[in-house]
């Protein structure tokens, strides 16, 4: 039974341990702190930030890396399509740049009307 009881003990104190630790690493009571704790919290936080921008820096490199075999897998078709679109949309002699509309406005001085 004692056993027990310093078992409960120790891992509340790690708990407790565990909570005070999270607070410093967000900032919060760190005027207890000595100048080698903060330098650890510093230290941590810097190897935290490393993982994290690996971590980033590797999910990046496999999105594109999906991107391109989807891009390679797509049907030779619908790249076609892409291509005739673009050309048809972006040239100077497409349908659309030679149409004609008529408005009914004027350019010049109104005329007055009795």
């Amino acid at each position: 039974m004692a056993k027990k009881i310093e078992l409960l003990e120790a891992s509340q104190k790690t708990l407790t341990f565990g909570r005070v630790l999270h607070r410093r690493l967000l900032g919060h009571d760190l005027d207890s702190c000595s100048l080698w704790e903060i330098q650890e919290i510093d230290d941590q936080l810097e190897r935290s930030f490393c993982n994290i921008r690996a971590r980033k820096n590797q999910l990046i490199v496999e999105q594109m890396e999906k991107l391109k075999e989807k891009k390679r897998r797509r049907p030779s078709s619908i790249v076609q399509e892409e291509r005739e679109a673009l050309t048809y949309y972006s040239s100077p002699s497409s349908s659309a740049s030679h149409s004609h509309v008529e408005t009914e406005l004027f350019i010049g001085l109104p005329h007055i009307r009795c």
